[in-house]
């Protein structure tokens, strides 16, 4: 819709150069419709270039962002992984370790028990650090994208107001060739 609105100004542009050619009607005036209209020409071409980077860097943004939130959700999913993995791997040492006390005449009382249920215990700490350190990765990820998609509005926003600075740039430069022809060409 922006781009419409840049195209109709321009056609304007070239609408009015093409009035004053008509009511100025010398010869000398096209050198001042040229500058006129080179200097239109130039601020919409400048501002629509401005507003395309604009866009551009924003949908790269959001591509990274996309990015970054698969990546939060990877991060989560291995960690779950990787933490059954590790609470089977505690279940099949405790398994070994009953059946070592077994073998040896031990029962499944007082010191042996002891140390299997710390055995336990310590493998599921372990299994939630690593849960946590998963938690701690995803939520990174969420905050790079978080980050990428403010970049991208930014980035589109920063677009939109140097489009508009080229344009009002051009359109000084076209009041300034109009008043220098009206001052070339009285009348």
């Amino acid at each position: 819709m922006k781009i419409y609105k840049l195209l109709d100004s321009v056609k304007r542009a070239w609408e009015t150069i093409i009035l004053f050619n008509k009511q100025l009607g010398e010869r000398g005036v096209w050198v001042n419709v040229a500058y006129i209209a080179v200097a239109a020409i130039s601020a919409a071409a400048g501002g629509y270039a401005t507003y395309d980077s604009g866009q551009q860097r924003k949908k790269e943004s959001r591509y990274q962002a996309d990015v970054a939130a698969e990546n939060a959700l990877a991060e989560k999913d291995k960690a779950k992984y990787d933490a059954k993995m590790h609470r089977e791997n505690v279940q099949r040492v405790l398994a070994s370790q009953r059946a070592l006390y077994g073998k040896s005449g031990l029962t499944g009382e007082g010191s042996p028990l002891l140390v299997m249920e710390e055995s336990a215990k310590q493998g599921e700490m372990d299994a939630l650090a690593i849960r946590y350190g998963g938690d701690i990765r995803a939520s990174q990820q969420r905050s790079a994208s978080n980050l990428y998609r403010m970049q991208g509005k930014n980035a589109a926003r920063a677009g939109n107001i140097g489009a508009g600075s080229t344009l009002l740039g051009g359109a000084s430069n076209v009041a300034s060739g109009y008043r220098q022809m009206s001052k070339d060409h009285p009348g």
